[in-house]
């Protein structure tokens, strides 16, 4: 199941975001979407987990905000 994170730090690197949701359950993958000019997160990702039965809201103490968490939408 493939997850949208937004509200994201734009501190946040693609272990943090892994390591966050490894809390809910085992995680595939982790990308946090990075802006190409200043080469720092825009501010969102997507994670890429092994169960479907996550959270669509988490509040994490590491990073000291809520983050956004949906379903991503399929591409075609």
């Amino acid at each position: 199941m493939k997850l949208y994170a937004g509200n994201l730090p734009w501190s946040v690197t693609d272990t943090d975001v892994q390591n966050l949701f490894n809390d809910i359950g085992p995680v595939q993958s982790a990308q946090v979407i990075i802006d190409r000019d200043s080469g720092r997160s825009r501010g969102f990702g997507f994670v890429q987990m092994e169960q479907s039965d996550a959270t669509h809201s988490c509040v994490s103490p590491g990073l000291a905000r809520r983050i956004r968490v949906l379903y991503a939408a399929a591409t075609t």
